[in-house]
């Protein structure tokens, strides 16, 4: 009736009504949008990119547009092309598991959008979606600031499960075993007694002489062989960590 007044609680209740019905539809349908008293598209929750009228928004990935009263404004929440997903599900919607499946564009289309947002995985027409099978994730440092051995451009792989250490890596040490100190140009002398019959028997009277042989060797000092220790084999690499799935946020 003219000069009533909305019943405002009313209308919020519509409106919630009306949130829980479109969150219920989501399992069924990639996109909602949610509007006002007047039927004006405010919020969209799926594909982002374009709004009720299928005009585009400028926006790109999936989750949650806001309607600003002049433009589509992108939510915190929502997810851009190529964002990783960790998860503990076997799939989700509009993603690709990053398994190393390589997709050839001109056969999936659909993935345009994502080569596009990432060339790195891009090469010869075939999108290949990375192996995160067994990985970790590090941030991209191409300059070398951090780690200036890797060098990580973005998208490269890199690291070790498992390695082997090389001489150069041991840390250095010392296993001794030469006998030094010594004077290798310093004579010495034995006495050696002089039998008196035999091989240098001399004395008629019997007596047993003794004399002097002196060395004069000049390579006194010698090493000690040392046992080798050690089986070479390689050290496990991998911190504690739990496995899921990653994936890549493609929108199809």
């Amino acid at each position: 009736m003219p000069g009533t007044q909305p019943n405002n609680d009313l209308w919020l209740a519509q409106q919630i009504a009306q949130l829980k019905r479109d969150i219920a539809a989501l399992k069924a349908q990639r996109t909602q949008y949610i509007t006002d008293a007047s039927g004006h598209a405010q919020a969209i929750i799926g594909d982002i990119a374009h709004d009720p009228s299928g005009n585009s928004t400028g926006l790109s990935g999936f989750g949650v547009a806001l309607w600003n009263g002049t433009s589509w404004v992108q939510a915190g929440d929502s997810l851009a092309l190529g964002d990783f997903i960790p998860s503990g599900a076997s799939a989700r919607p509009g993603c690709l598991l990053c398994d190393g499946t390589a997709y050839t564009l001109t056969a999936h289309p659909e993935l345009d959008p994502v080569a596009t947002a990432c060339p790195q995985y891009v090469a010869g027409g075939i999108f290949t979606v990375p192996n995160l099978k067994g990985a970790g994730l590090v941030g991209a440092d191409p300059t070398g600031v951090h780690l200036p051995t890797l060098k990580p451009a973005l998208g490269a792989t890199v690291g070790e499960e498992d390695h082997v250490l090389s001489i150069t890596e041991m840390p250095s040490h010392n296993h001794g075993g030469a006998t030094g100190g010594m004077d290798r140009a310093n004579p010495h002398a034995h006495n050696i007694p002089v039998a008196t019959s035999g091989i240098g028997a001399s004395a008629a009277d019997g007596a047993v002489r003794s004399g002097t042989i002196t060395s004069d060797a000049t390579d006194i000092n010698h090493l000690h062989g040392i046992s080798a220790q050690g089986g070479g084999a390689a050290h496990n690499n991998v911190q504690p960590s739990h496995a899921v799935n990653w994936f890549i946020y493609t929108g199809a």
